[in-house]
């Protein structure tokens, strides 16, 4: 399938809002462009047939003015679209990034990474419908976007690992029963140990592709070693890994706060989740798949995040690979499966 036709298929998620069933991420223009980066655009016709079935419409805008995490979502994507037609993808996405930082958790981190699904597409082939979804996923984050407590970095004495490491979690009392993992990580509202503890995290001298390394190295054991929680630290991964194809749009006197908003994010999540400390005992088996047969077999699943954590771990593997990583992507495809 070539870059046209794949449009074809985009540009049927454009009359789809992007959330669903109370709050559900619209993973459909992701996936097309996971599988376009694994050379498996073949697959994303029966994806988005199955997909869109269960998607809602884009409904109108309603009048008002705009305010982040104001959950319009047809008001920022018309927003977003009119900034691009007015400017370019790269002035936008750069002028829009820092104020939507500090709202990363946007929607469980799916604004983050549904930006940076559309700005890798848009880069690789350039189009109309292109746009439109960097307009998508710049209105969705924006209209998802919510803060965490507390502030990364303002009293730094420990590195990312002791950081991680350390951190305190809820204790079964505190923690939420709720069904979004956004709603889960409202429960460290007000939490003070969580504050604190991530105004200690020292980030100033790893560069962002070592943090980004690191950061997903620790997602996929904690992934890997919190039963029940898995699903959650899967999106610290592809979060993480997401903001690879931002970083081209912020300048370099702007990456800790990427960096910032990327560990903020995670650290929440696992925080949210108990803050299990088995992923320091974690321990590779024997036997490991190859990462390049992981995208196809996720395709071949037909599962949303599978795809997208196999194309992510193939990226990943390549700059720093990682076993645990693997295993991620093979525990994520197995689920898909059932």
């Amino acid at each position: 399938m070539n870059a046209a036709s794949l449009d074809a298929v985009l540009s049927r998620f454009h009359t789809t809002a992007p959330t669903y069933d109370g709050g559900m991420s619209n993973h459909g223009p992701m996936v097309v462009e996971a599988l376009e980066t694994a050379g498996l655009a073949d697959y994303a016709s029966a994806f988005a047939q199955e997909a869109l079935s269960t998607l809602e419409p884009l409904q109108e805008a309603p009048e008002g003015d705009l305010v982040l995490g104001d959950t319009n979502e047809a008001g920022w994507i018309e927003h977003y679209r009119a900034r691009i037609k007015a400017a370019s993808i790269e002035a936008v996405v750069r002028e829009a990034l820092p104020p939507l930082l500090p709202g990363a958790m946007a929607g469980a981190t799916h604004g983050l990474i549904r930006l940076s699904h559309a700005v890798r597409g848009w880069g690789r082939a350039p189009s109309e419908v292109r746009a439109e979804e960097v307009a998508h996923a710049l209105g969705y984050w924006a209209s998802a976007f919510q803060p965490l407590p507390g502030e990364v970095g303002t009293a730094p004495a420990v590195d990312l690992h002791t950081a991680m490491a350390t951190l305190p979690g809820l204790t079964e009392g505190e923690r939420s029963r709720a069904g979004m993992i956004f709603d889960r990580v409202r429960a460290l509202d007000g939490v003070q140990r969580f504050a604190d503890a991530v105004a200690t995290v020292d980030l100033r001298e790893q560069s962002s592709s070592d943090f980004i390394s690191e950061m997903v190295a620790i997602a996929a054991r904690l992934m890997l070693t919190t039963p029940g929680a898995g699903f959650a630290y899967l999106h610290a991964i592809t979060a993480t890994s997401a903001v690879r194809s931002l970083l081209p749009f912020v300048d370099a006197s702007s990456e800790l706060a990427v960096r910032h908003a990327v560990f903020h994010c995670v650290a929440a999540l696992h925080a949210a989740h108990g803050g299990s400390k088995a992923w320091l005992e974690w321990e590779p088996p024997q036997a490991l798949p190859e990462a390049q047969t992981l995208p196809l077999e996720a395709g071949r699943s037909q599962g949303d995040h599978a795809i997208k954590l196999a194309v992510t771990v193939v990226g990943e593997m390549s700059r720093r690979p990682d076993p645990a990583l693997l295993c991620a992507a093979v525990a994520e495809i197995n689920r898909s499966r059932g």
